[in-house]
């Protein structure tokens, strides 16, 4: 599907839900994958379908943001994505990706508000 339909189905689920902000990664995917771009235009574009707020998890902490720190979650995390054992799989604290990249289990994160309006 493209943007604007893809777009269209996310709006018409958060409107049902009544989802007041739609979460998703800034413009570079986190690392740039390109599903993950496109994850980010359309859940930007049905923000604004849906006439809620957009806010954008950075892929790096700018000069204006502060990491939010998530420690006190970590249990959360990890079972939160243990749910994706398609993607990855957790070796103690670590994430490993199916491509072999590791990292430790993130618990910090920058975000932004990012104005809506933008439609395909």
């Amino acid at each position: 599907a493209g943007v604007a339909e893809a777009a269209a189905d996310v709006a018409a689920f958060a409107e049902w839900f009544r989802a007041e902000v739609i979460v998703s990664y800034d413009d570079s995917g986190g690392y740039g994958h390109p599903d993950h771009v496109a994850c980010h235009w359309i859940a930007l574009a049905a923000a604004g379908l849906a006439g809620a707020g957009f806010v954008e998890v950075l892929s790096e902490t700018e000069p204006d943001t502060a990491p939010i720190t998530l420690d006190h979650h970590r249990d959360r995390v990890r079972e939160a994505l243990l749910r994706y054992p398609s993607q990855l799989g957790i070796e103690g604290g670590e994430v490993v990706h199916v491509g072999g990249q590791r990292h430790l289990i993130p618990t910090d994160l920058a975000v932004r508000d990012v104005p809506t309006g933008w439609h395909p």
